[in-house]
């Protein structure tokens, strides 16, 4: 078990945002979907090595789909709004 406080502890939920921002810059490469160019610097330096395989990308996706479909298109879809402002 970690000896951190929740306090130092890093946000799940915004990891698993920057996970996906991530995937969808690798994928759509600075277009309206995948401009999050900065997503890659806030995961865990494994996250970072794995999504450079597209095999591995689109791994992920298709799990988080299985579990909560179109929550990987919702995210990016929400980066998209979110810049148009």
């Amino acid at each position: 078990m970690s000896k951190k406080s929740i306090k130092q502890k890093p946000s799940e939920t915004a990891m698993f945002a920057a996970l996906h921002r991530a995937i969808a810059n690798k994928e759509f490469r600075n277009e309206r979907f995948g401009s999050d160019y900065l997503a890659e610097y806030f995961l865990p330096s494994h996250f970072k090595f794995f999504i450079k395989f597209k095999k591995i990308r689109t791994n992920v996706k298709n799990r988080f789909n299985k579990f909560l479909p179109g929550l990987h298109e919702y995210m990016i879809a929400r980066t998209a709004y979110f810049k148009l402002d």
